[in-house]
């Protein structure tokens, strides 16, 4: 268990004394360790599962061989050194004692480690990749995560350099020793600050067992030619990979740095494995051929004597670039096959029979994310294939694997033919996961090694925008999904040399769990909070493999199955191309109570069992005594989880329009379809009404009981509904975005409350042809129909968590104008932003993520002529106009390699873009005929307007739509009216 202790300014005390527990409020905070603390944020309140709220004494708990860990907070001081300590922590009650028990032996202080917490600048992710120096305009965060290491003094002090300026922040952790019995310990923190002396004691309970390995393997991909390149060794005649030269110094200086790496990964779990660097190959004669392995043993062996445990696995230093096809020939090539099979024969020889390294691994592609073209996937097979045929004792790992989803509404989506038969592992992305496909690999032995990546998934990934238990939920999902472990991207992802700031995705950002420490000014590389956070899994992770060793693994079930709820029930409903905000609890309290619910429960067998057998000296009542304290503690923090882990989702995909006639007057009505998902995270199945709380007039509703039943809502599975209103007459002229509530009510009378947005509008005919220049001359001064009040759907992760809500306004505003004339669709998009801000990218492509547009400046416009409101984006026409005036089309979502839900769609469409001081306009002109739309005047069209401010790092909608972008059930509507 960890906690975060918290130090704020005070200016009460004497120098020379103690605070008391009344005016500790004033300094002392704890709050959970999975809550991230900024240098502007100070935690107020104190979490009772943390903190006695009478003696305020701080509650820690643990397993031998655990990691406890917490933050230290100290305000603004006088500029002087701060200095930590910390007392014995002495045993002062044996929960068991025998003949052999530790009991005696306190838990020393040099069990303690500290380190500095510093910031690191997040930058916007343009900037970067267009390779421009930060402008002073673009936003820029300090996000907390690199650690430095304090080292305790000769009198086991830890000497912090003070701070006038501002608050420093601490991580510090403590060691529980392995065989530690069931006792509760006491000690004390001490700390010398601007002429103040605080302390506070800590209490440790120890569960009296030691926590078994997780079973969970974590491998990440040191990128090789990054710290080359980072620490100036030399320059890389590829950007993206290193071939050794045959320079000693060099080699051995590459070496040196990539132990420090691995060794930072090592002790936090993570197998490190080393990708993009091979041995020089000399000779294009298979017989005569050359291979310096010289140099790269230097780099294994840098490796090697960093780590502190067994090496599983090691990854051949051969992909599709290396041996090069340039040299040698295409991979079905006579010639590549015999290079390959010396070049593999020569490294078993000298690396794999000695025993050296691990098993080896061989994957045909080292991305973060995998282009699933035909063309990379087919010469993947062919390598994998020679590879097979060199006889190499190498595993096979196969990155093609998909879903074929088809069922769920994507007919242009089919898996690829995997040619499993060739791979002894797999390793798909997150987002891909197939229950089904995942039993089946398993039965057949194949390993699945789950491949996050930096592309948006289910899970949100190592992102430095977003909270920091999401880390901690990787070896959860490693168990949710029973998978066989987990591979990370390159973990030193870093932007380019000596960078003053990390890119920011947005939607995802690079898997840094290690900097350089030159950075900082420090020798050696920084490990980060969130690498901290894996180990913390895996730590829980442990937890949940003794749970299942004592015979209690439907306990592991259900702590893992309510903080990771997205797995099953997403991989079927379709949902799984959606980034869902329900997919793992949000719910800090839930992920610490997690390990202290399966400590109880272990210790408690534990106590049991030696009561039975009378190995105890503590007197039967005693013993009873702490027995029940026990069980009624772990009623009460499960009751708590509960609380925490089960609710209910109720959200819209969307709310349509269309015309309908009145059976009983024949009259012209539109009617309204609210699409409504429900998903129920509570035990057991329920039952619930659905329904419009308040209704304003004109509307009506098209049920008489002014609800829809919905029975059975089994756990996590999404239950589909459609509730209907109706207005009368189409009114002309119609403008603005609405909201409507709807309530789901239960059985018990519990309640979820939604606020459904729905836009509308009509588009009227024009005098006269639009000239498209980006002035809106030839506009009406009095347009009929205005779009406007965007919402933002990149939230800022880091402000949602300090401010607990989502900005609902876009930063940078934007209207659009919508008319139309015999031949051709308007749209005037007025796109409010200081000129400074502008930021284009001169080329006819456009960044996606999330198969949403991002990284320039640019609008879009998504139409649904037909009024389909499916969730098909193949249903859609989608245009985007650059900041640059350059023009993109296409039907359905922009990941098309990836998705295979992109088609062509030729097109006439004109645009223009004019520029001014306060803002930037673009025009365009999009042929009816081109969406067959010269039949559908008067009627309903589903359509969204979208646009990027990249310099913000905002993407706003006119529906407020995120997940479902592009789908035309989510879309607005507008109404062109005759």
């Amino acid at each position: 268990m960890a906690m975060i202790l918290a130090l704020g300014p005070v200016s009460c005390l004497g120098p020379q004394n103690a605070p008391s527990v009344s005016d500790e409020n004033d300094y002392f905070k704890v709050a959970p360790m999975n809550e991230r603390i900024f240098s502007d944020h100070f935690p107020l309140a104190e979490d009772p599962l943390l903190v006695n709220p009478e003696t305020r004494d701080i509650l820690l708990y643990g397993a031998g061989g655990e990691t406890v860990a917490f933050q230290l907070i100290a305000g603004p001081g006088d500029g002087g050194e701060m200095n930590l300590a910390f007392s014995p922590m002495t045993l002062v009650r044996a929960l068991e004692s025998t003949k052999n028990d530790l009991g005696a032996t306190p838990i020393e202080p040099s069990r303690w480690r500290v380190y500095r917490v510093l910031e690191v600048p997040i930058s916007n992710y343009d900037a970067y990749d267009a390779r421009l120096i930060l402008p002073s305009f673009l936003t820029s965060r300090s996000y907390p995560d690199p650690l430095a290491p304090i080292f305790a003094d000769e009198n086991g002090r830890f000497v912090i350099p003070g701070n006038s300026q501002g608050q420093t922040l601490l991580w510090v952790e403590v060691d529980i020793p392995s065989k530690t019995p069931r006792a509760m310990y006491t000690g004390e923190i001490r700390l010398e600050w601007s002429n103040k002396k605080m302390s506070r004691p800590v209490r440790l309970r120890t569960w009296g067992f030691d926590l078994p390995n997780p079973g969970v393997d974590i491998f990440g991909l040191v990128d090789a030619p990054k710290i080359w390149l980072e620490h100036e060794i030399g320059e890389l005649r590829e950007s993206d990979r290193l071939v050794l030269p045959p320079d000693r110094q060099r080699t051995e200086k590459l070496a040196e740095l990539i132990g420090e790496y691995c060794r930072l990964l090592d002790e936090h779990g993570i197998e490190p494995w080393l990708t993009r660097v091979f041995p020089k190959i000399s000779g294009t004669d298979p017989a005569s051929m050359y291979i310096d392995w010289e140099g790269y043993s230097r780099l294994v062996e840098g490796v090697l004597k960093n780590s502190n445990r067994a090496r599983q696995y090691w990854p051949i230093p051969a992909d599709l670039y290396y041996p090069s096809t340039q040299m040698y020939g295409p991979y079905s090539s006579e010639l590549y096959g015999r290079i390959l099979k010396n070049y593999l024969r020569q490294f078993n020889e000298t690396l794999v029979r000695p025993g050296v390294i691990g098993s080896p691994v061989a994957i045909p592609i080292w991305s973060d994310s995998f282009e699933e073209s035909v063309s990379v996937y087919h010469a993947s097979v062919e390598w994998m294939k020679q590879v097979r045929e060199s006889e190499s004792p190498a595993i096979l790992v196969h990155p093609f694997i998909t879903t074929d989803l088809a069922p769920m509404g994507w007919p242009g989506f089919k898996s690829f033919d995997a040619s499993m038969s060739l791979a002894g592992a797999v390793c798909p992305e997150e987002k891909w996961l197939d229950p089904a496909m995942i039993g089946a690999f398993r039965e057949q032995g194949t390993r699945i090694w789950w491949r996050l990546s930096k592309s948006d998934g289910t899970l949100p990934t190592l992102k430095i925008s977003y909270p920091s238990y999401f880390p901690q939920a990787i070896a959860w999902t490693v168990g949710r999904y029973e998978t066989s472990g987990v591979m990370l991207g390159r973990v030193n992802d870093w932007p380019g040399l000596k960078a003053s700031a990390i890119k920011d995705y947005g939607r995802g950002s690079g898997n840094i769990l290690i900097y350089p420490g030159e950075w900082f000014g420090y020798d050696k590389p920084l490990g980060s909070i969130r690498l901290k956070m894996i180990k913390r899994g895996l730590m829980d992770a442990a937890y949940l493999k003794a749970l299942k060793n004592a015979g209690r693994g439907e306990l592991a079930d259900w702590l893992t199955k309510h903080l990771v709820r997205f797995a099953h029930a997403d991989a079927f409903d379709g949902s799984i191309w959606t980034v869902r905000n329900d997919g793992l609890c949000n719910r800090e309290q839930a992920w610490m109570l997690a390990p202290m619910i399966a400590g109880l429960e272990l210790d408690g067998l534990g106590t049991r069992s030696a009561a039975s057998q009378q190995t105890t000296s503590v007197s039967p009542t005693t013993q009873k005594t702490f027995v029940e304290n026990d069980r009624l503690m772990q009623r009460l923090y499960e009751s708590q989880f509960r609380d925490f882990a089960q609710g209910l989702a109720l959200e819209t995909q969307g709310v349509r329009a269309k015309n309908v006639t009145d059976v009983k007057t024949g009259r012209q009505k539109i009617e309204w379809s609210f699409h409504l998902v429900a998903r129920n995270f509570r035990e057991g199945a329920e039952k619930g009404i659905i329904g419009f709380e308040s209704i304003a007039s004109p509307l009506e509703v098209v049920q008489s009981d002014d609800s829809l039943n919905l029975s059975g809502l089994s756990w996590a599975w999404p239950v589909r509904s459609t509730l209907k209103l109706q207005s009368p007459g189409v009114a002309l002229g119609m403008f603005g975005v609405n909201t409507q509530w709807v309530q789901l009510k239960l059985k018990d009378d519990t309640t979820v409350d939604l606020e459904c947005r729905y836009c509308a509008l009509a588009g009227g005919k024009l005098d006269k042809m639009v000239r498209i220049d980006g002035h809106f001359d030839d506009w009406p001064e009095m347009p009929s129909a205005v779009a406007g009040g965007f919402i933002p759907i990149r939230s800022d992760g880091i402000n949602d968590r300090r401010l607990g809500q989502i900005d609902r306004v876009a930063r940078r505003p934007t209207l659009v104008q919508i008319g139309y004339d015999e031949r051709n669709l308007y749209l005037a998009f007025t796109c409010y932003q200081p000129d400074h801000e502008r930021f284009n990218i001169a080329a006819n492509t456009v960044e996606c993520s999330a198969g949403m547009p991002w990284g320039e400046d640019l609008v879009a416009v998504v139409l649904d002529p037909d009024n389909t409101a499916s969730l098909n984006p193949l249903d859609a026409y989608q245009v985007i106009v650059k900041g640059n005036g350059n023009v993109l089309t296409f039907r359905g979502t922009l990941e098309a390699n990836r998705m295979r839900a992109s088609e062509r769609w030729p097109n006439q469409i004109r645009a223009a873009v004019a520029n001014f001081p306060d803002r930037w306009q673009a025009e365009i002109g999009i042929p009816l005929a081109d969406v067959d739309g010269t039949t559908k005047i008067n009627r309903w069209w589903g359509i969204d307007f979208a646009r990027v401010s990249a310099a913000v790092s905002e993407l706003s909608t006119w529906s407020g739509t995120a997940n479902q972008y592009a789908r035309p059930v989510s879309m607005g509507n507008v109404f062109l009216a005759k």
